[in-house]
C-alpha cells in the first residue's frame, strides 16, 4: 500500500506520497474550474454535466489525478 498523507487548508488539497511529490488540488471559484497541479504540469477542469473535463484535454478530473497519483506513487492508486 501506498503512504499517502493528505491535508487541507483555506480550500486546497495537498497530497503527499512518500518520494515527498505531492499533487495540488484547489477551487477556483470566481472561474467555476478545479485546478489540479501535479509533477507532470497543471490542469484546468470545467463542470460539464456531472464531470469535471479538463478544458485543454478533454479528459476527466478522476482520470488525470489517477494517472499522476499512480505516476507519483510508483504503484496503482485508484480513488473509485
Amino acid at each position: 500500500d501506498s503512504d499517502i498523507d493528505c491535508e487541507i487548508n483555506g480550500g486546497v488539497l495537498t497530497i503527499t506520497f512518500e518520494n515527498g511529490s505531492k499533487i495540488i488540488i484547489n477551487r477556483q471559484e470566481p472561474l467555476h474550474q478545479v485546478w489540479l497541479a501535479t509533477k507532470q504540469g497543471g490542469y484546468h477542469f470545467d463542470l460539464k454535466g456531472d464531470e469535471w473535463i479538463c478544458d485543454r484535454s478533454g479528459e476527466t478530473f478522476w482520470d488525470l489525478l489517477e494517472q499522476a497519483a499512480t505516476q507519483q506513487a510508483g504503484e496503482t492508486v485508484s480513488f473509485r
